[in-house]
This record gives C-alpha cells, structure tokens and sequence, in this order.
C-alpha cells in the first residue's frame, strides 16, 4: 500500500506536468485490511525457553529465537551482531546499541538478565569466534524449520517463525506494562504509530484493567 501510494503520487506530478494524460488510479481506492500480527504469550516463551531440547542445532536456534523476544532484535540484525555493539551504561549494566539495517537507524536496547546469560553462554563458542558473532545464527531458512520442531515438541501450536520473536517482544512487553514511546524507541520505529499496532487489547491486559476497577468499587 505504501508503494502504491507513492507510485500514484508520482502520476498525479505527471498530469500537472502534461508527462502523461490519463490518471491509471481515478477509479481505484487503496483499501487497508488490518493484519492480526501472532505472537507467543509469556507463558509460552517461557515453555520454550526452558525446555530441554536434546540437539545442539535446536538449543542454538531455541535462544537466539529467545533473546530476539527479550531484545525485540531482527534475524537481519541479530545476525550480524558483534561484541561491539554491546556497551556499558554509566549505572554498570548493558545495552546493544546498533544501528539497524531496515530503517538504518540506531537502537538502544538495555539487556535484561536472561538475554545477558544467552550472550554469556555463547562468549567462547568456537563458531561464534571464527565468524566474529555474539550469538550462532544459522540461516534464515533453517533457523524457521528448526522453530517449527521446536514449537512441535513444546506443544505450541502456532506457525512459529524467527519474526514472531520481535511481534512477541512487542507484545508483552507492552502487556508488562512499559510504555509505548520506550518500545518504539526500542523496536527502531521512526513513527509511533506503527508501534500501536501491537498495543491491541489482549484478553490478559482487558482482565487486568477491569479488576482494577473492581478494587475500586
């Protein structure tokens, strides 16, 4: 939709120009259909996080899919991660700070503790030193078909895949109750409209408002 907005904004220049005479889009309309964007409930990260998976090539899937829902991180981006881009902040604790691919823009990320023992598990892994990565990401087209054994073993039955990870960060994080300027600004979104996408009422988050007002009452 966004292409052919732009597309139709270059014709209608090309009609007050005289470069073309005849407007292809005056009887079309762009209709937006709203998209219901999955993502997995805490519950469910944790069922993954903690299951005991008995290869090596679906525990490596397993915590970058884990850390991409604690940093709300792209394939893209945690795939070229280093240990550059992990700094120290003035209070002792850990952020990533990187600027993305997508929009090439920057990000600040604070590191929370279970994405700081991922990181810390992986620091003399033999393949994340040859390669130069702070986490062993495995191609895109793997890393989702290993995702969906693993969903499959844990008994989650969404069609699991590697970008679930920044929809869930979104998501709960949002649920957990962090404001939606800090996950904009986490997420890399240059308009916080695009941020609001993922603060829909969840059937959780509906509760938990209508039982504060029962307290009240």
């Amino acid at each position: 939709i966004r292409y052919i907005k732009l597309f139709k904004k270059i014709f209608r220049i090309g009609l007050r120009n005289g470069w073309v005479f005849k407007d292809p889009f005056a009887s079309y309309q762009i209709r937006f259909k709203p998209v219901n964007r999955e993502h997995l409930s805490l519950v469910e990260i944790k069922t993954i996080k903690e299951k005991d998976l008995h290869t090596e090539r679906l525990t490596q899937v397993r915590d970058v899919f884990i850390f991409c829902c604690l940093t709300g991180l792209r394939y893209s981006d945690v795939k070229d991660l280093t240990k550059n881009d992990i700094h120290i902040n003035t209070n002792g604790t850990k952020s990533i700070i990187k600027r993305i691919q997508k929009t090439k823009g920057s990000v600040r990320i604070p590191l929370i503790k279970p994405a700081l023992e991922i990181i810390q598990k992986y620091e003399d892994d033999f393949y994340c030193n040859l390669k130069g990565m702070l986490l062993p990401v495995v191609s895109n087209q793997n890393t989702n078909a290993y995702l969906k054994e693993i969903a499959t073993l844990c008994g989650i039955e969404k069609n699991l895949t590697f970008h679930i990870a920044r929809h869930s960060f979104a998501t709960v994080f949002l649920e957990l109750g962090i404001s939606m300027e800090s996950v904009k600004a986490m997420l890399g979104h240059s308009d916080i409209s695009t941020t609001q996408i993922y603060g829909k009422i969840t059937d959780k988050k509906l509760m938990a408002e209508m039982d504060k007002i029962s307290l009240t009452l």
